[in-house]
């Protein structure tokens, strides 16, 4: 972003021109300006058109009333491009920065005290910025959160087109209804067909997001089951917080049931799988970096989110110590993760602290993106020749397929492995959560091994 001065063209008496303010942004190949009147004049000699800058005068400039009162707003003007851009940069999604973004900054710099109407009600978007901006809660789940918000803006246009009975339809924590949130569910299941069958009304829709959550492009996809549950997790959660905080004493999830996520019999690595593809030479140094990195996650049981924070500071006496995120921003109880070393795992760490595969961040691993990360560990297990067929849900469908593993893993299976061989040593899912981060009762923990048949056996055997 880049914010450019120029003059209204209209010059009073005084020779002085109104200064505008220009913000220039990139979108993808697109340059997108806007443009805000400040109420602050300069003298028409101030403005550098070309460079589209103010021109400021030199040390021993006279320092006559004129120029005076041009120095005094010189510096206004330096100010609320300074606040532009911390106002920019503060924001949870650039792309919100359009419409009449920049105009509501300058006027709320310009008039701090302006008196409000106390009586104008906060709209569900305004609540929902509210929301998320005063969590402590990772990148990642604010553009989910704010997925949902939009898909909200979505349902609610295309109700007030499409049903002649609710032209006037608005998405009110106050007066919204258990039937207009299972409206909603319904809408997100179908968005997509609705999408193709619809294609005008849905330009119209794409093309008019509320202010407070506007984005220059959204992509509609094909939901699953899971997808959509998320979705209704999320609206629940922000409902919680609005009667929490008093916003609104209508809950209309009482009587409702969101359902809950579908997961096929879960997979992972086995450990001679695991050792197997630690010991394969891989064809390239980049590879061989991240085998490494996916050995250690499975030795570790990370995710990767907290992986890629890791320095050495995070190693005490062989044990590495670290707060899992995904349990803050689930609003979980904080905790922190204790996973001893194993000779395998120090031998990692101890290799990238060599000239030779230090990271010049300073972090445990040079990591790369998380996608580069993932298409990296596919090709690693196929050199490995790791490439049984698993079970994996169809997320459209919600029917099991067969796959081969090489073509489906990702760095969270890992995790799973990490987790699998702990339970096939020890039974015991309150000593596995304190290595690999889960809270005490969590039900997520069962999702990420499977009670083999020998475990089974030597429990009977015990009876």
């Amino acid at each position: 972003m880049k914010v450019l001065i120029i003059n209204s063209k209209k010059v009073n008496a005084q020779g002085r021109s109104n200064v505008l303010l220009l913000v220039r942004r990139r979108i993808g190949s697109k340059v997108v300006d806007m443009r805000a009147k400040t109420n602050i004049d300069l003298d028409i000699d101030r403005f550098d058109i070309a460079g589209k800058t103010i021109k400021e005068y030199s040390k021993n400039k006279v320092n006559t009333p004129d120029v005076r009162y041009n120095k005094k707003n010189i510096e206004k003007v330096k100010d609320l491009i300074l606040h532009v851009e911390n106002e920019f940069n503060a924001l949870q999604d650039p792309d919100q920065a359009q419409g009449k973004w920049l105009a509501n900054v300058v006027d709320a710099y310009l008039h701090p005290n302006k008196e409000e109407d106390k009586t104008e009600k906060e709209n569900v978007y305004s609540l929902m910025l509210q929301f998320i901006n005063g969590k402590n809660v990772s990148i990642y789940y604010k553009k989910n959160f704010l997925v949902m918000a939009r898909s909200v803006a979505r349902y609610e246009m295309y109700v007030r087109m499409t049903d002649k009975t609710k032209k006037a339809f608005v998405f009110d924590v106050d007066t919204i209804s258990a039937d207009d949130v299972e409206g909603y569910k319904d809408y997100i299941t179908n968005e997509y067909d609705l999408y193709l069958e619809q294609p005008k009304t849905f330009a119209k829709i794409l093309a008019s997001y509320p202010t407070e959550i506007a984005i220059n492009r959204e992509r509609i996809e094909r939901r699953g089951s899971n997808a959509v549950f998320k979705l209704m997790k999320l609206l629940k959660t922000f409902f919680k917080w609005a009667n929490e905080k008093g916003k609104t004493n209508n809950y209309p999830f009482t009587k409702i049931e969101i359902g809950k996520e579908s997961y096929a019999e879960p997979w992972y690595l086995e450990v001679e799988e695991r050792d197997l593809i630690a010991d394969t030479p891989m064809p390239t140094k980049a590879l061989e970096v991240q085998r490494d990195i996916f050995t250690f996650q499975c030795l570790v049981g990370c995710r990767v989110s907290d992986l890629t924070k890791l320095t050495l500071s995070n190693i005490h006496n062989g044990i590495l110590i670290y707060v899992p995120h995904k349990t803050k921003d689930e609003g979980e109880q904080a905790l922190i993760a204790r996973v001893p070393l194993n000779p395998k795992a120090q031998e990692l760490v101890d290799k990238y602290q060599t000239e030779e595969w230090k990271d010049n961040k300073g972090r445990l691993f040079p990591f790369i993106s998380d996608q580069k990360y993932n298409e990296a560990i596919k090709k690693i297990l196929t050199i490995a020749n790791v490439t049984r067929n698993v079970d994996v849900r169809n997320s459209l469908t919600g029917e099991i397929e067969k796959v081969p593993i090489n073509q489906v893993i990702s760095s969270h299976a890992a995790r799973r492995t990490f987790v699998g061989a702990l339970y096939d040593k020890v039974q015991d899912t309150s000593v596995i959560g304190a290595m690999s981060g889960h809270t005490q009762g969590s039900k997520a923990i069962n999702r990420y091994y499977k009670i083999k048949d020998d475990v089974l056996r030597e429990t009977i055997k015990k009876l």
